[in-house]
């Protein structure tokens, strides 16, 4: 899984640096040819990348209470965060002399990581998948609250492909699992 995950994570950045529109001045076809034509598809890196971590949040949260859980995730993911928009804010006000456009509440409320629903511009726009990843922790949070045990995931499992493949002689165990 995590070579994979650091596949994914290589096709974006290749796509940013090579193919991505407005990275370079000139034409990146045309600075890149032999590696353009598959940097064009590094997007697809980030799909990839969350469909592989929602298996591996799946698993970390096996076992866990919601609370554990809920531990597990801000502290993997707000350090760093925290760290990332302090850095690039800096790097911006101090490199680029942003520090017009860059006001404390755009920084303060991009810590929280909720500056996307409240309307307030990222501090880095690479950001965005951090917002994403979150709805996604608060949806299997309430997953797991409400159902993540062995039994339930595989009636959620079993009873949504087996009932249509079932012949009507077993129409009794299409009720069993509920």
């Amino acid at each position: 899984m995590d070579g994979l995950r650091l596949l994914a994570a290589l096709a974006v950045v290749l796509y940013h640096f090579v193919a991505r529109e407005g990275a370079w001045s000139s034409d990146a076809k045309a600075l890149f040819p032999d590696s353009f034509s598959l940097a064009a598809y590094g997007w697809l890196g980030v799909q990839l990348f969350f469909l592989i971590s929602g298996f591996v949040i799946c698993m970390s949260c096996w076992g866990r209470s919601l609370g554990d859980f809920f531990t597990s995730r801000v502290v993997r993911l707000f350090p760093a965060y925290w760290f990332a928009v302090l850095a690039t804010a800096a790097g911006l006000i101090v490199f680029r002399g942003d520090g017009d456009r860059l006001s404390w509440r755009t920084v303060l409320t991009n810590l929280t990581m909720l500056h996307e629903p409240l309307g307030v511009e990222h501090v880095d726009g690479v950001y965005w998948t951090l917002f994403a990843e979150m709805r996604f922790y608060l949806l299997f949070a309430a997953l797991a609250w409400w159902a993540l045990a062995y039994r339930r995931v595989l009636a959620f499992a079993g009873c949504g492909w087996w009932p249509a493949r079932s012949s009507p002689t077993t129409a009794t165990a299409r009720y069993a699992c509920w």
